[in-house]
């Protein structure tokens, strides 16, 4: 919780933060049994994303597979839209990690996730499809098959 209210205003800290290594035990709380460590977690790296910097550091810890599987189980609609927030930040570092993040099943997640909820969980949503879109002609693939809601513009 407190790397968490450390790097969510303070872009110096989400610097240090990262450099520090603390990226990787932010990742291992993903699969943490708690949901109150697992939201803390998914709000951290969510955070320490936003830096460019700290992009490939994220990607390069292995966040991308448990964000997707947050998006998908989170107990909680906050670590859920976190989830979703944090993969559009590492899509937008480059095609190979909008390719990956769409190769372990976001582009479906995230589809359901703009059809059922909210007006902030539905522009959260279609903001990270459209950088998953944008960034991996692939993804622009899956779109299409992953639900009703998306319309595919070549």
């Amino acid at each position: 919780m407190e790397l968490r209210l450390l790097a969510k205003h303070n872009p110096d800290n989400r610097i240090r933060i990262a450099a520090s290594g603390a990226v990787r035990p932010l990742v291992a709380l993903l699969s943490h049994t708690d949901p109150l460590l697992q939201e803390h977690g998914v709000t951290a790296l969510l955070s320490l994303s936003i830096c460019d910097e700290n992009k490939a550091i994220v990607v390069e810890a292995g966040a991308i597979r448990p964000l997707v599987c947050e998006l998908k189980s989170a107990a909680s609609p906050t670590a859920r839209e976190n989830a979703a927030c944090a993969l559009l930040r590492l899509s937008q570092l480059d095609g190979a990690a909008a390719a990956a993040v769409g190769r372990v099943g976001a582009v479906a997640l995230l589809v359901s996730l703009h059809e059922a909820g909210w007006a902030r969980r539905k522009k959260d949503a279609a903001t990270a499809l459209y950088a998953l879109c944008s960034g991996a002609r692939e993804n622009r693939l899956r779109a299409p098959l992953a639900g009703p809601g998306v319309q595919h513009g070549g």
